[in-house]
């Protein structure tokens, strides 16, 4: 699966994830949707690994603060040490 694949999947389930915060209201307009995007704290998603959350913040739409290394064994991918987190910055 390529990058810009994975990142589609991402980014369409945080999408999801707002259109659900919103249904209550069926209030769909890009501002509200841009609010809600803006008011995302420490949501989880299956597809992350356990400890990554999303968040971002009404000025701060880089959602992913946080990573985990993995290193080639030449068969597969595998992680190693703790979650790391950035400042976002």
């Amino acid at each position: 699966m390529t990058r810009a694949v994975r990142h589609g999947f991402f980014a369409a389930a945080v999408f999801d994830a707002g259109i659900q915060a919103a249904a209550p209201g069926d209030n769909l307009t890009r501002e509200n949707m841009m609010k809600l995007a803006g008011d995302i704290h420490d949501m989880r998603l299956s597809m992350l690994l356990p400890g990554i959350s999303v968040s971002a913040g009404r000025d701060d739409y880089q959602p992913l603060k946080q990573m985990q290394l993995e290193k080639f064994d030449g068969n597969s991918w595998k992680l190693f040490g703790q979650v790391i987190s950035g400042s976002g910055s």
